[in-house]
């Protein structure tokens, strides 16, 4: 197929930004810092919530250029909602019987570190609450737990072990926590509402999802090879993006093979509606198993893509896709298909009855045509003659 992007597309290294986009997110990375210190330092951490109204470029910032503050705004709304889910988790599954409030721990603790998109990196960060004076260990254990950093359960197991016991630990809230302390005490891992040792790791792998690399890995070499394909189907259901960054690059050959093919167009659909989910990230997707997609897969992708947009479904509610970002990324997956493929396209959505694309393009209420971009884009890459054809 024909190669058309200009830049490298990685899902597992991820491709690095710019400079100009590093030094953007760093700076909102200090912003933030400053934020958190101003309430720590007036004691009003407790009404404190990171959000995008709170830091005010304008105030902080006030005489650069709008190129660069229009990116830096960007990076300082993403770390903003990362940040919200980072508290909300770390909450539950380390703080809440030390503290009272969500925001507490940055009394003791703002090192983060940034993603290679500008959101926290959650791995990165615990391994620096590891190295925390500001903890104690009964804190930096539940964080071990959480990310299976195995050296440091091991080594403070000891310290913290009279006051960890399972009766004090609701499973849902931190499964992590529950399956150590489970492994600790029991020598083998229980989990509530499972017989002894049946479906354990399957049912960890999906508890962990959003954890990061190193416990999804933990699970899946756990996992017997003749359910890990039902396992990953049920992974991606439960978090598209932690399935695609983690789970989707171990597939063996074969795995991956069967998954795409059954499940590829489903999981482009998703990436493409998606808004949370970047350019980049949707590029890198479709790089990583375009040529594993078989031709008639790829073409029910761009049938799909083009029932999309006609039936006016995309950016149907907040957390929907720009209709402009969403034209860029399916002329870019229209751009890797060869001629003969793009062909192959018209002449379907010409036959059994696929033309009703058009169709349900009429706003039923207006009368007027919904956009058709993406459809007129793959037009415009095919002879006269088959455009002819089409519009006959």
């Amino acid at each position: 197929m024909a190669e058309i992007f200009p830049d490298v597309y990685d899902i597992v290294h991820p491709t690095p930004v710019s400079l100009k986009e590093l030094a953007a997110m760093a700076v909102s990375l200090e912003i933030w810092r400053c934020e958190i210190n101003k309430h720590r330092t007036s004691d009003t951490l407790r009404k404190f919530w990171p959000s995008c109204e709170c830091a005010s470029l304008k105030t902080i910032l006030p005489d650069l250029p709008s190129t660069i503050a229009d990116m830096i705004a960007k990076y300082v709304r993403k770390l903003a909602l990362s940040m919200q889910n980072w508290l909300n988790v770390h909450y539950t599954k380390v703080f809440r019987f030390h503290y009272n409030s969500k925001t507490y721990v940055l009394n003791k603790f703002d090192d983060f570190v940034c993603d290679y998109n500008g959101t926290v990196h959650r791995e990165r960060t615990a391994k620096r609450m590891m190295d925390s004076d500001s903890l104690s260990q009964a804190e930096k254990f539940k964080i071990a737990c959480a990310y299976f950093f195995d050296d440091h359960i091991t080594r403070i197991w000891p310290s913290v072990c009279e006051n960890m016991n399972l009766s004090d630990i609701n499973f849902d809230e931190n499964p992590e926590l529950y399956y150590w302390i489970s492994c600790f005490r029991n020598k083998s891992p229980r989990i509530p509402g499972y017989p002894y040792g049946s479906f354990v790791d399957e049912r960890m792998l999906k508890k962990c999802m959003t954890n990061g690399r190193q416990s999804l890995e933990y699970f899946w070499d756990r996992i017997p090879p003749r359910s890990r394909m039902q396992t990953a189907v049920d992974c991606f259901h439960t978090s598209t993006q932690s399935f695609v960054r983690f789970i989707l690059p171990i597939l063996d050959e074969v795995q991956l093979d069967e998954f795409v093919n059954e499940n590829g167009v489903e999981l482009m659909h998703a990436l493409l509606l998606d808004s949370s989910h970047d350019e980049t990230f949707v590029l890198s997707t479709w790089i990583y198993i375009r040529n594993i997609m078989n031709l008639s897969k790829i073409t029910d992708l761009v049938v799909k893509m083009l029932q999309t947009e006609g039936k006016g479904l995309v950016d149907p509610s907040i957390g929907g896709r720009k209709l402009k970002n969403w034209l860029y990324l399916c002329s870019e997956i229209v751009n890797t298909l060869p001629l003969d493929l793009k062909l192959t396209i018209i002449r379907t959505i010409l036959s059994n009855n696929n033309n009703n694309v058009l169709v349900e393009s009429r706003d039923a209420g207006s009368g007027s045509w919904r956009t058709i971009e993406v459809l007129l884009y793959i037009l415009s890459c095919v002879p006269v003659e088959e455009r002819n054809v089409f519009w006959a």
